[in-house]
């Protein structure tokens, strides 16, 4: 691997520390206890490099189960394909 210049992808150490003027934002789940599917969800937007651009990608996780309730994959970061998204998560 080290040949080739290849590396495995895998958070490195010193991924993220803190900065001066960054906010630093409250863990609001800290004293919720998730007993049950459903009580609370989580949404991730990533992308992925193309031969020609980007594609976006979209989820709403269930936070108990870690089970993908819905997910959308766009070709554009427009907030259409998360509303499409969040509508799917909410009629299941």
């Amino acid at each position: 691997m080290r040949e080739m210049g290849i590396e495995a992808i895998y958070p490195k150490k010193r991924i993220s520390y803190k900065t001066e003027g960054n906010k630093i934002y409250p863990y609001l789940l800290h004293n919720l206890n998730i007993f049950k599917p459903d009580l609370v969800w989580c949404s991730d937007i990533t992308y992925m490099s193309l031969k020609n651009g980007y594609a976006y990608l979209t989820m709403v996780m269930d936070w108990y189960s870690r089970y993908i309730v819905s997910w959308e994959l766009s070709m554009s970061l427009e907030s259409t394909f998360c509303t499409i998204a969040l509508r799917e998560m909410l009629w299941k």
